[in-house]
């Protein structure tokens, strides 16, 4: 795609567009691998909320528990 424009100019320019076309075709490549990583920094990112939510869940959890036995003893202690 990029490659045919830039064949294009040649003729427009006489010059030798082959270096630059290897250039654009290397650049792309890049650019779709860039792309592939973003992908997996999603996932890892989406597996790192998951794991993060649930950690919250069973802290939340846990300290609920613990908060009704702390207030039946806080009714049997005299509190000043």
């Amino acid at each position: 795609m990029a490659g045919q424009k830039i064949d294009e100019l040649f003729w427009d320019l006489g010059a030798n567009t082959t270096p630059l076309i290897g250039a654009v075709g290397k650049a792309q490549k890049s650019i779709k691998g860039l792309a592939g990583n973003v992908g997996l920094l999603k996932i890892g990112l989406g597996a790192f909320a998951g794991i993060a939510v649930i950690a919250f869940a069973k802290a939340t959890s846990a300290a609920a528990k613990l908060d009704a036995p702390l207030r039946e003893v806080s009714t049997l202690l005299d509190q000043t």
